[in-house]
């Protein structure tokens, strides 16, 4: 509990503790005056603080006072007050939150905190964390200084002097970032995943780990960043783009990810709420804003017959007899039977 509630509680009890009526009214109308000076000075909320982009592998994208390039963590108040976070902590190890306390430092409304993941003490003017940043994926983790977490970034793999963060500043989407921006506005990421090839009635091409043949929907990276699709929606109902939503799931540049249209299936794989219908349907896949990034539009399709994208991530369109659900297609094997306008 918050110190300042913690004493006022006790007041309260204390209060009515008393005996004699007009101690009580007295007291009370001192309590209230307390009350509302300390509701006006309480500092702001601490949920206001939220890592806001991470990068991991720093080479050569920026370089602290001893021109050294470590991996660094930034920190962004979403208030409109500034927060004092001494005693704060910070920890890439969820079961040690406690690992790292920040020194005396504020950090001003509206605006960013860049710590250095360095694990150096001897560097002045800057703040600088006790441990360093994996790569390949670790958990970091925020608290204030009762330990509660305050903020925690998912452990993801992020590539060389590529930054990991939030866009909008502050907001609930993360992205991967060729351009880092530590210390500064993050920018609006490039979509590059689409819709690359898609089978409505699947009889004997591909079944699922559960052994079923069930629909697909494949989508392909035709950028050279990660992409994290969470938040992300496909649907094959314009009147309802944002039919289905994607959990945490990245999809690496070039790579394949194939989508089981069907209502329920193994853990390991991802399974809409809905089908498609061979007769023709349109498939939407939206960004987290609800933004159409992509669109198949309805066309009636044989059985085991796929409708895709030649080259995977191309502008061809096609009816494809030879399908090619999480591979890349290959002109000598693949037959255009239809080719819309």
């Amino acid at each position: 509990m918050n110190t300042s509630l913690y004493i006022i509680y006790k007041l309260i009890a204390f209060n009515y503790s008393l005996n004699r009526p007009e101690m009580q009214k007295t007291f009370t109308k001192t309590l209230l005056t307390l009350i509302a000076l300390l509701t006006f000075y309480l500092p702001a909320n601490s949920q206001d603080i939220v890592i806001n982009e991470i990068m991991s592998s720093n080479k050569n994208t920026i370089s602290n006072s001893a021109e050294s390039a470590d991996d660094w963590v930034e920190l962004y108040n979403k208030s409109d007050e500034d927060i004092n976070l001494e005693g704060y902590f910070l920890s890439d190890n969820p079961n040690k939150p406690k690992k790292w306390s920040f020194p005396a430092v504020t950090i001003a409304a509206k605006s960013r905190l860049l710590v250095w993941a360095s694990e150096r003490s001897d560097i002045e003017n800057e703040i600088h964390a006790d441990f360093k940043i994996s790569k390949e994926g670790e958990t970091l983790v925020l608290s204030d200084p009762d330990g509660n977490v305050v903020d925690q970034a998912a452990a993801v793999f992020i590539p060389e002097d590529i930054s990991y963060g939030r866009y909008p500043d502050g907001g609930d989407n993360w992205h991967f970032f060729d351009a880092a921006t530590p210390q500064a506005q993050n920018t609006n990421p490039v979509q590059t995943v689409v819709l690359n090839e898609i089978m409505a009635s699947n009889k004997t091409t591909i079944t699922n780990a559960a052994g079923d043949y069930e629909d697909w929907i494949e989508l392909y990276n035709n950028g050279e960043l990660p992409v994290n699709l969470a938040g992300f929606y496909l649907s094959d109902k314009a009147s309802n783009p944002l039919q289905w939503k994607f959990p945490q799931v990245i999809i690496e540049p070039g790579q394949f990810l194939l989508v089981w249209a069907a209502d329920a299936g193994s853990e390991d794989e991802l399974f809409t709420i809905f089908k498609l219908g061979k007769d023709g349907e349109n498939v939407l896949l939206s960004n987290m804003d609800g933004e159409l990034v992509d669109r198949f539009d309805a066309i009636e399709l044989g059985d085991d017959v796929s409708y895709g994208r030649y080259p995977d991530g191309g502008d061809l369109l096609a009816i494809i007899t030879t399908p090619t659900p999480g591979a890349a297609m290959y002109m000598k094997n693949l037959r255009l039977q239809y080719m819309p306008e």
